[in-house]
């Protein structure tokens, strides 16, 4: 790690106005690829980038305030909390309660997800709606969230449930997704080819039926 490269970096997080270098610099952190990034709590870049980060969120820049939501998910531990504070203060704008939500949804755990109920409540019917949308991804649910079920029949169960279980369920869910994802591409893949060759096959008879 390159320490001195790092306090640059959080500098033009923090002293600069150069709103493209700090997308920049946000979207390089949430694309980067790790492959240690599983559903734990490891710091994925150093704490330092918490808090320049989190004021990139309150930018007016929606482009910047969304790139530094997805980054702050490469941070994890100490992240949830803000997060949180964030998305239930109704002083905050909606644009910045909706960045904080997209990377609360992409954080694995209790708090998360009960912090995400919560909004399903929410006064502003455009948060409620984006809470109800964020629970199915953050769940990894197949179909789109049925509120009043997910209160009766889901939401008493997660209260009891432990962190560890929940953790389990989110990376047993993903899990079962990626393969059908996979499943799907190879399955779609395979009628390509399918159609490809009929396609030559009848392209060759036509061109046959030409010579004779």
């Amino acid at each position: 790690k390159n320490d001195q490269a790092h306090k640059y970096l959080i500098d033009v997080l923090q002293g600069s106005d150069d709103i493209t270098a700090q997308i920049i610099i946000c979207r390089a952190i949430a694309t980067a690829h790790d492959e240690y990034a599983g559903l734990d709590e490891s710091n994925l870049v150093p704490t330092a980038f918490i808090d320049p980060l989190f004021k990139a969120i309150f930018s007016n820049s929606k482009e910047l305030s969304l790139w530094a939501s997805r980054a702050l998910v490469k941070c994890r531990n100490g992240v949830d909390d803000k997060l949180s504070a964030v998305v239930t203060d109704a002083r905050q704008t909606p644009d910045h309660r909706l960045a904080a939500m997209r990377a609360l949804q992409l954080i694995p755990g209790k708090q998360s997800v009960l912090t995400l109920a919560r909004l399903l409540d929410d006064e502003n019917p455009n948060i409620s709606r984006q809470a109800a949308v964020a629970i199915s991804k953050t769940l990894y649910l197949p179909t789109s969230l049925d509120i009043e079920d997910f209160k009766r029949r889901c939401l008493p169960v997660l209260l009891m449930a432990d962190e560890e279980t929940i953790l389990r369920w989110q990376w047993e869910r993903k899990t079962q997704q990626l393969q059908y994802a996979k499943q799907q591409l190879k399955q779609a893949s395979e009628n390509t080819d399918n159609w490809r060759q009929r396609f030559l096959a009848a392209e060759t008879e036509k061109f046959k039926a030409l010579k004779t």
